[in-house]
């Protein structure tokens, strides 16, 4: 996206912009489905007897935990490196939006790469939260 704006290319932007939306999406995805699968295995063992031993609810609880609140915390982890990516990529958006603000399409797009980034990280902040 940095080339495309250097470039001053709009179809570019709109292509790499659309990517990026797409790329946020798959990651706020995999966010919620982490999160579901917490509450299923969590309900699953609520919801009946749990003659388990000390041993198989501590292996259950690791599991789960690296099976889905790891992946999770790489999301939510400030100053990891998903932090820095979205950082960089705030950055660039940004930019963008000071260099084309008279364009007619690009601040829609930056806009919306802008409040797909901030819903990421409100939405798997909250997603990890409850989760943990």
């Amino acid at each position: 996206m940095q080339a495309a704006f250097a470039n001053h290319d709009l179809d570019a932007i709109r292509y790499y912009g659309g990517r990026t939306k797409e790329a946020l999406d798959a990651a706020r995805s995999l966010g919620q489905e982490n999160y579901r699968a917490i509450l299923s295995e969590v309900m699953r063992i609520k919801s009946r007897k749990d003659n388990r031993t000390l041993r198989e609810r501590f292996l259950f609880i690791h599991e789960l935990h690296e099976r889905h609140l790891t992946p999770l915390g790489g999301l939510v982890d400030v100053g990891g490196e998903m932090d820095k990516r979205l950082n960089e990529l705030l950055s660039v958006i940004k930019k963008g939006l000071a260099d084309f603000s008279n364009d007619p399409l690009a601040p829609e797009i930056l806009t919306r790469l802008s409040s797909a980034v901030v819903r990421l990280e409100r939405e798997t902040f909250t997603h990890f939260s409850a989760a943990f």
